[in-house]
């Protein structure tokens, strides 16, 4: 074997030791999610975030995404186009007979559940409670859709529309209640799902007994169908 050939398979073998590292903005986002989920929107610096993510530039959320904003808008809308490929799939699978409000709660909430991080906990859940939580949420049109907001009045692209879809499906087996009533208790339900989640990954974080290592969707279903069904 000669030198090159040598040199050549150690190279690759020193490639092959190097651990996988995902492009800068992508491990942002990921980082930022995370942190975002954890500490709140205002409760952590870009500085922090950058550093969390292995930069050696403390600049470099700035350099791509622009300022926190724009940062925790890319965050929301990777997030949001994965989710939403997820949910078409999910209404793609729907047939005449199981096209029912449970059915269309789980097209509108599973999908959400898909995003975690290698230790099972529900990064985008998380990311996306502390977002609602914010008092401008309103001027962003996917906020809006996770908030159960009047979603006739949003303007939404295409990346959005399974998620109009199985609202609107939903609204139609529940047209006895005012659209005002109607938006009000599934923005109240959507905030209840993600509260539900973090509240299950806090308990497997500290290891409390009986917890289930996967969250049980159908009993906060059953409680939501109960909530729409209820008198006015």
């Amino acid at each position: 074997m000669s030198g090159v050939d040598v040199a050549a398979g150690r190279a690759k073998a020193a490639i092959r030791l190097v651990p996988f590292r995902p492009p800068t903005k992508e491990l942002l986002i990921t980082t930022g999610e995370f942190l975002f989920g954890r500490h709140g929107i205002d409760g952590i610096s870009l500085r922090e975030i950058a550093a969390a993510a292995g930069q050696a530039n403390s600049h470099v959320v700035q350099y791509h995404f622009k300022d926190k904003a724009g940062f925790v808008s890319a965050i929301l809308e990777d997030r949001v186009t994965r989710v939403e490929a997820l949910r078409a799939q999910c209404l793609q699978r729907l047939t005449p007979a199981t096209q029912t409000p449970r059915e269309f709660f789980r097209v509108q909430w599973l999908p959400t559940m898909a995003i975690k991080d290698g230790e099972g906990n529900h990064t985008f859940c998380r990311f996306l409670l502390q977002y609602m939580l914010q008092p401008n949420i309103t001027q962003h049109p996917i906020a809006k859709l996770y908030a159960g907001a009047d979603w006739s009045q949003v303007s939404v692209g295409k990346d959005q529309g399974g998620l109009t879809k199985a609202m609107r499906s939903l609204r139609q087996h529940y047209e006895h209640l005012p659209r005002a009533t109607f938006v009000r208790r599934l923005s109240a339900l959507s905030m209840t799902f993600l509260a539900s989640v973090v509240q299950h990954d806090n308990a497997r974080l500290l290891g409390k007994r009986r917890v289930s290592s996967e969250f049980e969707l159908d009993p906060i279903i059953d409680m939501a169908l109960g909530a729409l069904s209820a008198p006015r």
